[in-house]
């Protein structure tokens, strides 16, 4: 019977990259000998994997379909994908939404039948809030007070990771779930602990990085530049602008809502930290972010919407010009 490793986030813990990786390197040796592929399937169920994997010309990477998107399908239709993936050996698979959706993914995982190996990355939830208010939250709210405040509260709620994953511990087809604190290289984590070999030569690279303040503020005054959920713009311009334009996304937590933030959380993080080997439990329980509001005073707090400021603006006009001579010499030379 097939092997599956089915990683499942969380948003904003290195999902990107992961999946960049495993969609250049398809097929992964274990150290026990046996040949991995990396799978994707569509809305349609349709399976691909292995060397056949073409990237997603703007994302550079290839994921599952998310199960909230598919469309209802039948036992035949399952029974489908079971065999597929049966006949393809072990695979693995991704998708960074999974984390929380268990009750779609126990119908979804039991009605296929595999045996099923959970993998999730974490992060402080104070962190984590900040980062997903740049990849959506700044673009679906508005200006609206009420509107991010209702935003928040989901995305907290959405942070409680205990939470979840004890539901997906209850999913019959579920032997073993590996619960990990995000690390710098997550890609170099995955296989280690997962027991891959590392590609020879591997050099790992960070995907869907937040775009720096400037170009962020730019985007909220021109919020027709950057769909809500087709951020192609955030993988288009990290590739034009040069490496001193890069920086960190503002940062917009202040010390109150990172304390309710972390009151919120910190039951759930105090059970997390039973689903985690003992090396994991002990760097989340000595990180003071998952605990302490204090561990985040030394960040400049900015309002959720700002204008570009007048002194932010002519550099990114001259990066962004710059940026657009480069591709004209490119494509002068196709």
């Amino acid at each position: 019977m097939a092997r599956i490793i089915l990683h499942i986030g969380a948003g904003k813990c290195g999902s990107s990259a992961l999946q960049t990786h495993l969609t250049r390197n398809p097929v992964l040796t274990h150290r026990d000998g046996s040949r991995w592929s990396y799978a994707v399937f569509d809305d349609r169920l349709a399976l691909s994997a292995g060397p056949g994997l073409r990237a997603d010309p703007v994302r550079g990477y290839l994921s599952c379909a998310s199960l909230a998107n598919l469309r209802p399908h039948g036992p035949a239709e399952l029974a489908r994908l079971a065999r597929d993936l049966e006949a393809g050996g072990p695979v693995i698979l991704s998708n960074e939404a999974l984390l929380c959706m268990p009750d779609l993914a126990r119908d979804f995982l039991e009605a296929l039948g595999l045996p099923v190996t959970i993998v999730a990355y974490v992060r402080p939830q104070v962190d984590y809030v900040n980062s997903a208010w740049w990849q959506w939250g700044a673009w679906v709210c508005g200006g609206d007070a009420l509107d991010r405040d209702r935003w928040i509260a989901k995305r907290i709620r959405q942070a409680q990771y205990c939470d979840f994953l004890v539901r997906w511990q209850s999913i019959g087809v579920v032997d073993r779930i590996v619960v990990r604190p995000l690390p710098g290289d997550v890609v170099t984590d995955f296989l280690d602990t997962l027991g891959f070999e590392r590609p020879e030569g591997m050099v790992t690279h960070r995907a869907n990085p937040s775009l720096p303040g400037p170009v962020l503020r730019l985007l909220q005054a021109c919020p027709e530049l950057r769909a809500a959920h087709g951020p192609e713009i955030d993988f288009l311009l990290p590739a034009l602008l040069p490496p001193r334009a890069a920086g960190p996304a503002p940062w917009v937590i202040d010390r109150q809502l990172a304390q309710a933030i972390i009151d919120r959380s910190r039951p759930g993080n105090d059970r997390l930290l039973s689903l985690m080997t003992p090396d994991c439990a002990g760097t989340l329980r000595e990180d003071p972010r998952w605990w302490d509001a204090a561990s985040f005073r030394d960040r400049k707090v900015e309002p959720f919407h700002a204008p570009l400021t007048p002194e932010a603006a002519l550099p990114l006009a001259c990066d962004l010009l710059t940026a657009l001579l480069a591709l004209r010499q490119r494509a002068s030379k196709l």
